[in-house]
């Protein structure tokens, strides 16, 4: 919902550490899949390349990650 620009505050029920990390990795994905169609902004983090390949897909996503992570330390 708060990729569509509706905020509706914090849940009633606190959300654990492991719940917030899944939320956040969901969140980027469905902002790239509404990107795709144009109805947000891509993250500022960009997307993984998807191909339709879901093995060369998940493999590209690592490789990604695994990139973007060697750039913030700075290697």
């Amino acid at each position: 919902m708060e990729l569509r620009g509706f905020h509706l505050g914090q849940s009633r029920q606190p959300l654990s550490e492991s719940q917030r990390i899944d939320r956040a990795a969901l969140s980027r994905l469905l902002q790239c899949i509404l990107a795709d169609f144009g109805y947000v902004e891509a993250p500022k983090e960009g997307c993984p390349p998807r191909t339709g390949n879901l093995s060369q897909d998940r493999i590209n996503q690592i490789a990604a990650t695994v990139i973007q992570t060697l750039r913030e330390r700075g290697l």
